[in-house]
């Protein structure tokens, strides 16, 4: 949802809210529910998936095309890195996958802070010929929750949520919404 979406959004009261989700799913066809949903509760897992997509450029061989960030609660991070092309000429690295564990902390801070910005109504951004960033959320009872955008477009937080966890994590070529790592 873009900035302004946002501010408008803010200053509805709960029935007009309704009655624009009422509109928005009628001329959609689909369900309310399906088409503005909101995070509930406390984040348990956090998988976040960022994949470059320039539709009419094919990725050079050993280049990046995708990365898929897991985050838990208990402190376990894993970091997926995948990449095209010919793997006898490109072999995979240890950095194809990676494992940290953190404390609890430094990983509760940013999982309440991204689950934050998917408890208030998100409209995605979709930018045609640019990679997109999909994000589930599970909560303690399980339920999961999806939200997807384009790379560049990021949830609306008054934070740089790609940066702080590039920082919190201390991981400088994670893409996660921007797909700029710090080390670009």
């Amino acid at each position: 949802m873009t900035s302004k979406m946002q501010e408008i959004f803010d200053k509805m009261t709960p029935e007009q809210r309704k009655e624009v989700g009422e509109a928005i799913s009628e001329m959609m066809g689909m369900p309310e529910e399906k088409l503005i949903h909101t995070f509930k509760g406390v984040a348990q897992k956090i998988v976040i998936e960022s994949a470059d997509g320039a539709l009419y450029i094919p990725p050079e061989p050993g280049q990046e095309i995708k990365q898929r960030l897991t985050i838990n609660r208990n402190g376990k991070v894993t970091l997926s890195r995948y990449f095209s092309g010919d793997y006898s000429l490109v072999p995979p690295t240890a950095d194809t996958r990676t494992t940290r564990r953190y404390s609890g902390k430094d990983t509760n801070e940013l999982m309440d802070l991204l689950a934050e910005c998917f408890k208030k109504p998100y409209v995605p951004a979709h930018i045609c010929d640019t990679g997109i960033w999909v994000v589930a959320l599970w909560n303690e009872d399980g339920e999961r929750f999806s939200y997807s955008g384009s790379l560049g477009s990021s949830p609306v937080s008054k934070y740089n949520l790609s940066m702080f966890a590039r920082y919190a994590l201390k991981m400088d070529t994670l893409w996660m919404f921007d797909g700029t790592p710090a080390d670009d």
